[in-house]
């Protein structure tokens, strides 16, 4: 127990009083002298210096008794010797600013102790509280995987108490498709000591499955032998969901995707070979009224069965050209002349009778290089252009005009425009999308197939609205490589 300050003032008391009757019988001056020094010594060197201290100050008083000139001696000489002894050991014991406290045996013998003891029962309430409430299933097993501890919320959800989890396992709560997998992994992180991580569908109280990712971890002795296992379930049900629905929405949308591009593919064959194919019907019936004619005209039915085989031979390249272009094979590039290039698919669109009387302009400077490029599917590019400049005319109350100019833009390429007078584009570049049209009966693929056909002659294909009415539509094409390297020399 610890020594209160008032019992040491009593005890030094006790100490003085005995010195002074030492003091009567002795040399006032040795007795005295002792018995400071056991006081200065205790106080400022501690109790160890204080107990040699008054052993020697024990021996001083002995030999000065034994050794003084007194009577001989009586009784009340020896208890006053004995007492400036006690004295002596006694500042020795009490003096000191170190006092002996004996260890306490319970957290409740001192005041420290006491406030540990508090610190650690809170510690212990927080954690408990945190096992308890925390948002997942806690569990403890032992190294063979046996349950020996599972929070409030895994009794809840399961419906089973500790000890029947203990008994029974939690393999049953399993789903019928999830335990085969499930067990594997168990048992092989119980084998070889590895973090456990499994993801299945765990059973409720109710009988409902809910999924959940279940994730364990040993804990290992000072010898690295596993002790226990301990585990966290966590309720993954809402996004596992979600991510199924989008799995089965991307599914659906990869599916879309496909019919989409074969309806895209379809329609672009049937824009294509719409022109050369109406060029064939209208020599057809050109050739029949010629035959129908009294006397037949011949000459000219020949002429027209010529062109028919001509058109025929078009729609058949322009089918290959196709085939190519989707198939992403080579293209059959070639020198071509800008002018004759142009003239050719305005005939393939005079072949139509509707179209046979438009206002089609050519404005070409001399000395124009040739471009390297697939005759086929460039004159579909150009046939496309100037029958939708054609059509932008409907509703306007004006006859459709068309130009088109050519010029070299650079030593590499060579720009064409087609101009008409028509209603113009409300946006520039949304009308090159698949499917995206301005006119009633129009598919919208046109001008999206002809984009891929410039592009992947390395050229561009762009429009703009002209200052008043209508709309440009710019093709940049390559320069054919001798054209480009005679212009380099040339320079």
């Amino acid at each position: 127990m610890r020594i209160s300050r008032s019992f040491r003032v009593v005890a030094l008391l006790v100490a003085v009083s005995g010195a002074c009757a030492t003091a009567g019988i002795l040399e006032p001056i040795a007795g005295c002298l002792n018995l400071l020094l056991v006081v200065l010594f205790t106080r400022f060197l501690g109790r160890g210096f204080g107990r040699l201290g008054a052993g020697f100050a024990s021996l001083g008083i002995a030999v000065v008794t034994l050794g003084a000139h007194h009577p001989a001696l009586g009784s009340s000489s020896i208890i006053h010797a004995g007492t400036a002894i006690v004295a002596a050991w006694i500042c020795a014991e009490f003096v000191s600013q170190r006092s002996r406290q004996p260890c306490p045996t319970s957290p409740l013998d001192d005041e420290t102790g006491a406030e540990d003891y508090r610190c650690i029962r809170d510690r212990e309430n927080q954690l408990n509280w945190l096992t308890e409430t925390v948002p997942g299933l806690l569990w403890c097993t032992d190294s063979r995987g046996r349950i020996e501890y599972v929070n409030r919320r895994a009794e809840e959800y399961t419906g089973r108490r500790h000890d029947e989890l203990r008994k029974n396992g939690w393999f049953d709560l399993l789903h019928p498709e999830d335990e085969t997998a499930t067990r594997r992994a168990w048992r092989r992180s119980l084998k070889t000591g590895a973090a456990y991580d499994s993801i299945h569908r765990f059973r409720a109280l109710d009988g409902t499955y809910r999924w959940f990712q279940c994730r364990a971890t040993a804990m290992r002795n000072a010898n690295g032998k596993i002790v226990k296992w301990y585990g966290l379930s966590l309720d993954i049900d809402e996004p596992k969901r979600a991510e199924d629905r989008l799995r089965k929405t991307q599914v659906k949308l990869a599916r879309a995707t496909k019919i989409a591009t074969v309806a895209e593919l379809s329609a672009s064959i049937a824009h294509e070979l719409n022109q050369p194919l109406t060029s064939i019907v209208a020599n057809a019936q050109a050739c029949r009224r010629w035959l129908a004619a009294s006397p037949p005209n011949l000459a000219e039915a020949k002429t027209s069965l010529d062109s028919l085989i001509r058109d025929a031979r078009s729609a058949d390249q322009t089918m290959q050209s196709i085939r190519a272009l989707f198939k992403r094979q080579t293209f059959q590039q070639r020198e071509r002349n800008v002018r004759d290039l142009v003239l050719e698919a305005v005939r393939l669109l005079r072949e139509d009778e509707n179209k046979r009387n438009v206002d089609i302009s050519l404005n070409f400077p001399d000395g124009l290089p040739t471009v390297f490029v697939d005759q086929i599917q460039i004159q579909q590019v150009l046939i496309n252009l100037i029958v939708n400049g054609i059509e932008a005319t409907e509703n306007t109350g004006r006859l459709p005009k068309i130009l088109i100019t050519a010029c070299p833009q650079d030593a590499r390429s060579v720009l064409l425009e087609v101009v008409d007078n028509g209603s113009g584009i409300p946006e520039a570049e949304s009308i090159f999308d698949a499917f995206v049209t301005t006119k009633a009966k129009g598919m919208g693929i046109g001008l999206a197939v002809s984009r891929s056909i410039v592009e992947a002659h390395e050229g561009r294909l762009s429009a703009s609205n002209n200052p008043s009415f209508g709309a440009t539509f710019s093709v940049v094409l390559p320069v054919s490589p001798f054209a480009s390297s005679q212009q380099a020399v040339g320079a």
